[in-house]
């Protein structure tokens, strides 16, 4: 086991609550189950010694090794919120959250057949669940972990059960789902594999789950791939690894979407929420397949290989116009366009993808 560094200054007195301050352990690989980690960076964006690595058999993207089960419970019951998300009003995250579930209704409106009980794994102040309930005509369930928020879905959205606690521990083995809702929360979990074999359990025959995740190799498209890396999200995912996962528990892909660089732009541009690019699938129980591939990998390469470049491309400007031009440059075109600037010197070409299944 290792010890995990304090940070230095003020981020020191902002974490020192956040039971992260403990031990790390190293973990396997959660999609193939291997032992074959290439460490990518030594700590998260947030300055943790944290470090992310790669599978070199299947590709996914993983924290190891990293806090225990109990200090994660801790930080996400205590201080996920006020750390990490950008919006603490809760009525201004609840009207947030509702035009996203207008979003994830036309995304799965035909697909539904007839739905009569719904599920928000994850699903904070209840935005989502409270629209989606209401427009679909049916009963309502929610996960939360964060006590507040589970308070206040449980307030909006009525008498439906919000269960106050981790997805791992809710008593749901009785009931069925017609629809079931994952948005931007498989990314935090410390097993993927196991919370999707649960939702798979949980999934009625003619049941539809949308899952939704931030896609870390679209982001990683303009920028280095292990500025990313963050404590809060233990697995990172492509569209490979994606999509391995899910057939890895039986679970088929009915449609499937993947934002691109410009999506990201349009989001920033127009000042709309989530603005990263994500993953998102409309999936049906199925037949389960095997998981080791090595596509996932070749994309993790290949995105290395232009972030190295990425970076040499800063020094490159420098020398070819100068540090005062460089500067100024900076200061015209702002970070975003100097970003652009870098991916040009270093010859990376856009490359827009959008899967539909």
């Amino acid at each position: 086991m290792v010890r995990l560094p304090q940070p230095s200054g003020d981020r020191l007195a902002t974490y020192a609550g956040a039971g992260l301050l403990g031990t790390l352990v190293p973990v396997a690989c959660d999609l193939c189950g291997t032992d074959q980690p290439l460490t990518l960076a030594h700590r998260d964006k947030y300055g943790f010694l944290v470090p992310s690595v790669v599978c070199t058999r299947c590709g996914l993207l993983y924290l190891n090794p990293r806090p225990t089960p109990e200090a994660y419970a801790e930080f996400y019951v205590a201080e996920y919120r006020t750390l990490v998300m950008a919006e603490k009003n809760l009525n201004a995250r609840y009207q947030a959250q509702r035009g996203h579930g207008e979003f994830i209704l036309d995304f799965c409106r035909d697909l539904l057949q007839d739905p009569k009980r719904v599920l928000d794994i994850g699903c904070d102040v209840g935005g989502i669940l409270h629209v989606v309930s209401e427009a679909l005509g049916c009963d309502a369930y929610g996960v939360e972990p964060d006590q507040e928020a589970a308070a206040y879905a449980q307030e909006k959205v009525g008498r439906s059960p919000i269960f106050a606690g981790n997805f791992e521990e809710a008593p749901l083995e009785a009931v069925t789902f017609d629809f079931i809702i994952l948005t931007q929360t498989l990314n935090h979990l410390l097993s993927p594999t196991d919370a999707l074999e649960k939702i798979r359990s949980l999934l009625s025959p003619r049941g539809v789950a949308f899952i939704e995740v931030y896609n870390v190799m679209a982001t990683a498209s303009w920028s280095n791939i292990t500025d990313h890396a963050k404590v809060d999200h233990p697995y990172m995912f492509g569209a490979a690894t994606f999509r391995a996962l899910l057939g890895k528990v039986g679970l088929t892909i009915l449609r499937f979407a993947e934002d691109t660089f410009e999506d990201t732009l349009r989001k920033e541009r127009l000042k709309l929420p989530g603005a990263h690019a994500h993953l998102r699938a409309a999936v049906c129980l199925g037949p389960r397949s095997d998981p080791k591939t090595l596509s996932g990998y070749r994309e993790v390469r290949t995105l290395l290989r232009r972030s190295a470049l990425r970076m040499a491309a800063p020094r490159l400007l420098r020398r070819l116009l100068g540090e005062r031009v460089t500067a100024i440059l900076r200061r015209l075109v702002g970070e975003r366009g100097h970003a652009m600037l870098h991916r040009f010197a270093s010859g990376r070409r856009r490359e827009p993808r959008r899967i539909n299944s």
